[in-house]
């Protein structure tokens, strides 16, 4: 199906984009707000199973890798805000 391409293609754009941001939090340079991270990132999985539903497997494959950078976002900022608070 043309629409599973089109999708994917999107839906890896997207992520790529998101390669930079996931490395400046990594690295501690910046970081994504926890509630921003996190239902962004269910949403991709919701995404996924909306995908899965209509037979696009490749969409839902992008949308299940991009749910799990997002993830990735979720605990860094997780993990930053808990060693904040114990520097305090």
């Amino acid at each position: 199906m043309w629409q599973d391409l089109l999708l994917s293609g999107i839906g890896i754009a997207f992520t790529i984009i998101l390669i930079p941001q996931l490395l400046d939090s990594i690295k501690g340079k910046s970081q994504i707000n926890t509630l921003t991270s996190s239902i962004t990132g269910c949403g991709c999985f919701l995404i996924c199973f909306v995908d899965i539903t209509l037979n696009l497997y490749i969409a839902a494959a992008v949308s299940l890798i991009t749910g799990f950078v997002w993830l990735s976002f979720f605990g860094l900022a997780f993990r930053t805000k808990l060693n904040g608070e114990l520097i305090k």
